[in-house]
């Protein structure tokens, strides 16, 4: 597990063999879109949310990516 922070928005990263999972937490306000968005650009390099899950509840999000399969077809 990592932990970052964007000022007061703490940022906790972990990896498993099949999820990516984000998890961002701030006690004294809502998480804002661009903090999501900066997050998912920056840690795991990803533009679009289409493959991604986001649970938002204000001030706690949490964030489930698909890990991409290594093996080929």
């Amino acid at each position: 597990m990592s932990v970052y922070s964007l000022g007061k928005t703490t940022v906790l990263f972990t990896r498993s063999s099949k999820t990516r999972e984000i998890l961002l937490k701030n006690d004294k306000r809502h998480i804002q879109q661009a903090e999501i968005d900066f997050v998912l650009k920056e840690l795991v390099d990803i533009d679009s949310t289409d493959d991604v899950e986001i649970l938002n509840d204000g001030s706690l999000v949490e964030i489930t990516i698909p890990t991409p399969s290594t093996t080929a077809s």
